[in-house]
C-alpha cells in the first residue's frame, strides 16, 4: 500500500530467540510521507505499524496544554 515502497517501508526478516524467523516492517522515517495506508493495510490483527503526526515524533509540544 505504501506510495513509497522499498523507499519508506521495508519488511526485514527477524530471530527473536529461538523463534521462527517473521517479517517486520522497517520504515525509514525520513522519507515516510506519514500517508498512513501502511496502517490501514496492515494484514495483522493489530495493525503492525502505527503512523503518529511527525510533530508528536519531533516532540513539538506547542500544540497541547
Amino acid at each position: 500500500a505504501c506510495p513509497l515502497q522499498d523507499e519508506a517501508l521495508s519488511m526485514a526478516q527477524r530471530t527473536h530467540g529461538s523463534r521462527t524467523p517473521a517479517f517486520e516492517p522497517v520504515v525509514r522515517a525520513e522519507i515516510c510521507t506519514g500517508c498512513g495506508k501502511c496502517e490501514h493495510a496492515c494484514l495483522t490483527e493489530v495493525a503492525s505499524i502505527r503512523v503518529l503526526p511527525r510533530s508528536l515524533i519531533r516532540g513539538d509540544r506547542s500544540g497541547t496544554a
